[in-house]
């Protein structure tokens, strides 16, 4: 089994759509449409009435730079705070993976989120970096609604697009707001051996 293979596998399974021919070259995960056709993805609410429209998610990609995913080994998992989440433009500026493996941190993203109103918009992708050598770019879209409940926010997403279906993680989950700052706060996927949380830092532009 490859490095690359085993990191699918093992790191980012739920995440993302993650595959290899008999020669061990990668092949592009499977579309939404082609994912919905093999059972419901139930972070995805289907299109929505203004699918690809302006304002929805088709065809942005993110604007900030490529974070690393940070293992933070030991202590607590973060507290959501909650607090008011402000429109505006937020880049991904930190993942931290509480208890989680040190291989985490060779897997690369970047993200853009958009707050207006209860709506949010976002641009992310995903890669895999080994010493000087980088994998292909996986690049994908999403957007919904949101509400907040205390320190809680609950998504529905709308529209998907891109090589991964929803693959930035549902918006849903912890959060808090610290000034200019913005922390999802979700259980890991499932394929993250070992972490308990992943936090999501976005800073607003």
């Amino acid at each position: 089994m490859t490095f690359r293979s085993w990191l699918c596998a093992v790191l980012v399974s739920s995440l993302y759509a993650c595959s290899s021919d008999s020669n061990g070259t990668s092949t592009p995960p499977p579309s939404p449409s082609e994912e919905r056709d093999g059972g419901a993805n139930p972070n995805d609410a289907g299109p929505s009435a203004t699918d690809g429209a302006v304002g929805e998610c088709k065809g942005l990609t993110p604007s900030g730079a490529a974070i690393a995913l940070a293992p933070v080994s030991g202590g607590a998992d973060p507290t959501p705070t909650g607090g008011t989440v402000s429109d505006g433009t937020y880049q991904l500026t930190a993942v931290n993976v509480y208890n989680g493996p040190a291989e985490a941190a060779t897997v690369r993203l970047k993200a853009t989120l958009t707050i207006d109103g209860t709506r949010w918009t976002r641009a992310f992708s995903f890669q895999v970096q080994v010493g000087a050598t980088a994998g292909d770019e996986s690049v994908g879209s999403d957007s919904g609604t949101f509400t907040t409940v205390g320190t809680t926010v609950a998504g529905v997403t709308t529209c998907t697009d891109g090589d991964s279906d929803n693959g930035f993680g549902a918006f849903s989950g912890g959060f808090s707001v610290d000034g200019s700052t913005l922390t999802l706060i979700q259980d890991p996927p499932s394929g993250i051996q070992g972490a308990t949380k992943i936090a999501y830092v976005l800073t607003k532009e």
